[in-house]
């Protein structure tokens, strides 16, 4: 590694990340991809065995399509402590040496 990548910001991880108009065009066209390689195939071969597809909507295929990989809101009160609602405490699990036993949460917040 070079020396300027230690002083380069860090960047929030892909997850996190907001979504953008041209990601949504990418993930449109990676569904109509995957429709026209498995979902018609599959839904035809259902069909075909006598059988009913669990939808033969194509919105709603969509609607579960553009619903994989994204995460969910964290359930409220998750990262913070309760004692101080606005901040976060997140930064005890990633660096354990700062607080020790013998520390006290509300030494630490000053």
């Amino acid at each position: 590694m070079t020396e300027n990548e230690y002083n380069e910001p860090s960047r929030d991880p892909l997850w996190k990340q907001a979504s953008t108009d041209r990601e949504s065009a990418e993930r449109e066209a990676a569904f109509l991809t995957w429709w026209e390689t498995h979902g018609q195939p599959y839904e035809a071969a259902v069909i075909a065995n006598g059988d009913t597809p669990w939808t033969a909507d194509i919105e709603q295929r969509r609607e579960l399509f553009m619903r994989r990989y994204q995460r969910s809101e964290p359930p409220k009160g998750l990262l913070t402590d309760p004692r101080q609602p606005e901040k976060r405490v997140a930064g005890a699990v990633r660096h354990p040496q700062r607080l020790s036993p013998t520390t006290r949460m509300e030494d630490t917040a000053a």
